[in-house]
């Protein structure tokens, strides 16, 4: 009976040791392996999107201030009074900085 209890306590020894060890050596660090795959795309992905973003901010930078130019062109080509040509002006200033903020914010990075 001694005999039989000391086999089955090598045994399960010998499994829990076997477990372990496979935990260790095998199964966690191929765990580890997937997680720091799984951050490195996420962070390519992330990097990605904001070259994207930035890069569409610079496009709408650019857009806003042709269409700023485009206004204060037409306004001074235009033969308005002195008082509606500075209305006109400040106006054209107004929707050029709103742009600007709209975009900014929609960029925020």
């Amino acid at each position: 009976m001694k005999k039989a209890l000391m086999i089955i306590a090598m045994i399960a020894i010998v499994v829990i040791v076997g477990s372990l060890l496979y935990y260790f050596v095998f199964f966690k660090p191929e765990q580890n392996k997937s997680e720091l795959a799984f951050q490195k795309a996420k962070y390519e992905t992330e990097q990605k999107e904001k070259q994207d973003d930035k890069q569409a901010l610079e496009e709408g930078l650019k857009q806003a201030k042709k269409n700023y130019l485009e206004m204060i062109l037409a306004i001074e080509k235009s033969s308005y009074p002195m008082e509606q040509y500075k209305t006109l002006m400040d106006m054209a200033k107004d929707l050029y900085q709103a742009d600007i903020d709209n975009l900014y914010k929609q960029y925020d990075n």
